[in-house]
């Protein structure tokens, strides 16, 4: 049995954003031109300007975060004999871990993990684990749960059963 299997999130929706946010931009840049261009100096082309260059400034910024979660290599969750690390929620050991199962998600496979003890979970959880915990409760799912995974969540379930059958015994 492998001791540790790290798993990662599949990048393909960074990827369009990216596309998208790049094509955007290029459309405003000659949006930009074009008013330069085609209004007299004035108010109205120096708000026109003004409006562009702030929606070109966030289109930007958006694209710049899109390429760093496409370029970061960071786990989303590392399984092992100790539990179950998030980076959101720190580890979480197998004896509080109740039940890994998979999470019907439209477009990415998807697990979800119910805890015996959600107070101590919210204990050393970040504000992100917190928040996360929360919209769980309000919408009657597992207590946390990982998606958009760049393995099957099927390989993640059973890795993670024998762990739990370990803890049983």
């Amino acid at each position: 049995m492998e001791s540790e299997l790290i798993i990662y999130s599949n990048k393909k929706a960074y990827k369009i954003i990216c596309l998208v946010l790049f094509v955007l931009n290029a459309l405003l840049s000659f949006a930009f031109v074009s008013v330069k261009n085609h209004l007299s100096a004035g108010l109205l082309c120096t708000l026109s300007q003004v409006i562009l260059i702030m929606l070109m400034a966030g289109l930007t910024c958006m694209f710049i975060y899109s390429l760093y979660r496409i370029a970061r290599i960071a786990p989303m969750a590392v399984i092992n004999q100790n539990g179950i690390w998030i980076k959101q929620f720190g580890i979480i050991p197998w004896n509080n871990i109740f039940e890994v199962t998979a999470f019907p998600a439209p477009n990415a496979p998807s697990i979800g993990i119910q805890v015996r003890d959600a107070a101590l979970l919210s204990k050393q959880a970040s504000i992100a684990g917190k928040l996360i915990m929360f919209e769980s409760k309000m919408l009657h799912c597992p207590t946390i749960v990982i998606d958009n995974l760049e393995v099957n969540s099927q390989t993640i379930i059973s890795f993670a059963n024998e762990f739990i059958q370990e803890i049983k015994q």
